[in-house]
C-alpha cells in the first residue's frame, strides 16, 4: 500500500495538500472484525457486560449479527448490545460481517463469567511415583 499526496488550488488561494490511502489489486478482502467487552476482565453472574462488535470493510457493511452461545443478541446503535449473564461459566461470542460486496468477516472471544463465591487460589500438587 502507498501513500500519495494530492494538490488542490482553487483559483483565488494557495494549493492545499491532503494525505491518502489508494489500495489497488485484484484481490478483496473480508471485513476485518473486532469484538470489544466492557468489562474486559471476568464478570460475577448478573453483571451487565457491553458487547461492541466492529467491522472495517472497503465497502459498507450490511449487517452485523452477533450471538452469545449461539444465541443471537439483539444489536442497537453503533453495533452494541447488552448482555447479563446468569451462572459462573465461559460463554462464546460470535460475530459475522457481511458488506456491500457480499465478503464475509468473522471473529469470536470468549466472555469468562467467574463465580463470586470462589476464593480460593487454585491448589496444586506433585505425585513423585
Amino acid at each position: 500500500m502507498n501513500r500519495f499526496e494530492f494538490g488542490f488550488r482553487p483559483s483565488t488561494q494557495a494549493t492545499s495538500y491532503i494525505s491518502s490511502v489508494i489500495q489497488v489489486g485484484n484481490r478483496f478482502a473480508a471485513p476485518l472484525m473486532t469484538i470489544e467487552q466492557t468489562p474486559s476482565f471476568a464478570t460475577v453472574p448478573g453483571q451487565m457486560v457491553l458487547l461492541h462488535a466492529i467491522a472495517n470493510s472497503q465497502a459498507d457493511i450490511n449487517s452485523i449479527p452477533l450471538t452469545v452461545n449461539g444465541q443471537l443478541v439483539t444489536l442497537y446503535s453503533q453495533s452494541r448490545a447488552t448482555y447479563t449473564p446468569t451462572t459462573p461459566s465461559r460463554l462464546i461470542v460470535e460475530a459475522t460481517a457481511t458488506d456491500a460486496d457480499g465478503w464475509v468477516g468473522r471473529t469470536s472471544s470468549i466472555l469468562k463469567v467467574r463465580d463470586p463465591l470462589d476464593q480460593f487460589a487454585p491448589v496444586v500438587s506433585l505425585d513423585l511415583t
